[in-house]
């Protein structure tokens, strides 16, 4: 059994953590019909550390939201996709930062 995550609400949460540009927030297919919430972040100073920032995600998610709301990965993107109109495609998240190595699991 699932619980209903809503993105815009990670993402409300996740707004304003010092160095992060722009999050957008959408589920992650990680095998075996397993899914877990992924946080997609463009950062702020695109040659920051990213593993501190990383860290900051985390522990801003840990502050404000429900643990089972909480990001289990952390991608970083240079851009988010977005439509026309500058809607985020969240179909698309996942082919923007396609590999763990563009993030790390929060549980690791």
């Amino acid at each position: 059994m699932g619980y209903r995550v809503s993105p815009v609400e990670v993402e409300d949460a996740l707004a304003g953590t010092p160095g992060v540009a722009e999050v957008a927030v959408s589920t992650l297919d990680v095998g075996e019909g397993v899914s877990v919430v992924c946080a997609w972040v463009v950062p702020g100073d695109p040659e920051g550390d990213r593993e501190a920032l990383q860290r900051s995600v985390i522990d801003r998610a840990a502050e404000r939201l429900a643990p089972y709301k909480r990001p289990r990965e952390v991608r970083f993107v240079e851009a988010l996709p977005r439509t026309a109109n500058g809607k985020i495609v969240r179909r698309s998240l996942a082919a923007a930062a396609p590999s763990p190595g563009g993030g790390k699991r929060a549980d690791e």
